[in-house]
């Protein structure tokens, strides 16, 4: 995956807005998917041992539909429209990404 994050100041803590792009008709895309928020739910979970985290992830996920184009369109999406900055983005579609970007 590629990466490339928008930071808001909430109640003292910065959310910084990841943009996940994957296909989620795949197996790879699901299971991503669920491992991203099961890490979250981990690391800010009611029962994480440091709980005072002043930054917090946020992910927008969007599905590509495994279409290069699709792709494309969403991480135009999440930059402009969003405003993120970082993107997570399955290896068959990072170079589409990066050109735009």
């Amino acid at each position: 995956m590629t990466m490339i994050a928008v930071a808001n100041v909430i109640n003292g803590s910065r959310e910084v807005g990841i943009g996940v792009i994957l296909d989620l008709d795949t197996d790879v895309g699901k299971s991503s998917r669920i491992c991203i928020l099961m890490a979250l739910e981990d690391v800010y979970g009611t029962f994480a041992y440091h709980n005072n985290f002043r930054t917090i992830i946020r992910p927008h996920f969007r599905d590509s539909k495994y279409d290069n184009f699709q792709a494309a369109s969403d991480a135009i999406d999440l930059v402009q429209d969003i405003k993120l900055l970082h993107l997570l983005v399955p290896n068959n579609h990072h170079r589409q990404i990066l050109y735009l970007i």
